[in-house]
């Protein structure tokens, strides 16, 4: 006998398969399979994002919507940007419903280099912390469920994510899954190019100056003593 995971994994693996048929079909009319397929998820994952830190999947995605969160996440590259995006920083809700519906729209590709370009290079910015875990946390809970072939885009969101954080061990372990799966997956080889050759957020930039400054006024004032 199957177990429910078993079951559940090869219901995924069809819907995943269904989704890439379709849009192969459907390549004129993207935007009416998108709002068909996956409307609904902002919504969701920003209420998943304001709960507890203790609640599940089961509380803000029903069985039919953590199946098409998982497809899309590695299917549909525009829902999987603005769920990081989402997770980093408050997104306006319009322009989330923008992202995830009119994927090939200028002003989609913009607002979202736009976004993240901005709070890289913004010093004044830090991420908010427990946002970002509650995301990592609905990440964890979904690749649980999810087959281990269709969790190579939540293992390197949750690496891109880890980076903004600063965390770089967890970072790497997290690229490290994806790349075992896909070892082009580009999110993840981003990830790692970034974690291996010091490249950070201004935030982490900030810190990292002013605690060097810290250190060299103790050595300066303990050489005087």
């Amino acid at each position: 006998m199957n177990t429910y995971k078993e079951v559940q994994s090869e219901e995924l693996s069809q819907l995943h398969a269904s989704f890439l048929e379709a849009r192969q079909n459907q390549k004129n009319s993207h935007t009416g399979l998108l709002m068909q397929w996956f409307a609904d998820i902002p919504e969701r994952w920003l209420e998943g994002l304001a709960q507890n830190s203790k609640c599940g999947t089961d509380i803000w995605l029903d069985s039919s919507q953590l199946s098409r969160f998982i497809v899309g996440m590695n299917a549909h590259l525009a829902l999987r940007d603005a769920i990081i995006l989402a997770s980093i920083r408050e997104v306006d809700r319009k322009n989330f419903h923008h992202l995830v519906e009119h994927p090939l729209a200028r002003s989609s590709a913009e607002f979202v280099h736009q976004e993240l370009d901005d709070i890289f290079h913004d010093k004044k910015y830090c991420p908010d912390f427990s946002r970002v875990d509650r995301a990592l946390s609905l990440m964890d809970e979904c690749i649980t469920t999810s087959p281990y072939e269709l969790c190579t885009a939540l293992y390197a969101a949750q690496a891109y994510l880890l980076w903004w954080e600063n965390y770089v061990d967890k970072a790497l372990y997290a690229a490290a899954k994806a790349l075992e799966i896909d070892d082009e997956y580009p999110l993840a080889c981003i990830t790692i190019n970034a974690l291996t050759h010091d490249i950070t957020p201004a935030w982490c930039r900030k810190y990292a100056q002013v605690a060097r400054q810290g250190e060299e006024e103790d050595t300066a004032s303990n050489s005087q003593e």
